[in-house]
């Protein structure tokens, strides 16, 4: 309890917790019982404490990303009444999340899947007006990811990059690329996917007139 209260601090702002103290949760829960069944040490505990908290500073500037940018993805994404997000590894939880956020507020269809199976299923029938978020973080998924970019760029479907990799690299294949901050492991990086994906969530809903949740109920 201690230790998620020392990492759910870092992450100050008003609207921070709430974005963030689910994940954190989950990251917290894999270390304990990783230790308790002893595939990790004290010492990975501690490192693996340290890179969790060092997520927070990793934040701010995503939070500070201009709201002319964000504004104009989420135009991007509009153009569409169905939008895939793909992501794998800790990122398939991100895919089902930026799929959620639509569904939430925009109110159109988000499809979450994972990279790999992207290849066998939605590229057959991807074309010039589908509408793809790629999430490409630093680590082992990275360099399927950037294949699977080749591929969308092969075909001619337009699609939004979301990587803490070099923005260079990715603006060769897409004008649409989010920059993030590295420094993240990619088993925490949801913790940072997180926090674009409902900035944009939140504008598509603004540009549609929609408020969160703005469906019938009780």
């Amino acid at each position: 309890l201690a230790a998620y209260f020392y990492v759910l601090a870092i992450f100050h702002s008003g609207r921070k917790p709430r974005l963030v103290a689910g994940p954190v949760d989950v990251g917290l829960l894999a270390i304990g019982l990783g230790e308790r069944r002893g595939h990790i040490d004290a010492a990975q505990v501690t490192a693996l404490l340290e890179q969790l908290r060092q997520v927070g500073d990793t934040v701010p500037p995503v939070l500070a990303t201009p709201e002319e940018v964000l504004r104009d993805h989420a135009a991007f994404l509009g153009e569409s009444e169905s939008v895939i997000f793909l992501g794998t590894g800790p990122n398939y939880a991100s895919a089902h999340f930026g799929a959620a956020k639509l569904f939430e507020g925009a109110q159109i269809n988000g499809v979450a899947q994972s990279t790999e199976e992207w290849a066998h299923e939605q590229y057959f029938i991807s074309d010039a007006a589908t509408r793809t978020v790629l999430m490409a973080p630093r680590g082992r998924s990275l360099e399927r990811a950037y294949e699977i970019a080749r591929e969308m760029r092969f075909i001619e479907t337009p699609f939004l990059a979301i990587t803490d990799d070099d923005p260079d690299r990715w603006l060769r294949l897409t004008p649409r690329v989010l920059a993030l901050p590295e420094g993240v492991p990619e088993v925490f990086s949801p913790l940072l996917f997180a926090v674009p994906l409902s900035q944009i969530g939140y504008h598509l809903a603004t540009l549609r007139g929609k408020g969160s949740y703005n469906f019938p109920n009780e």
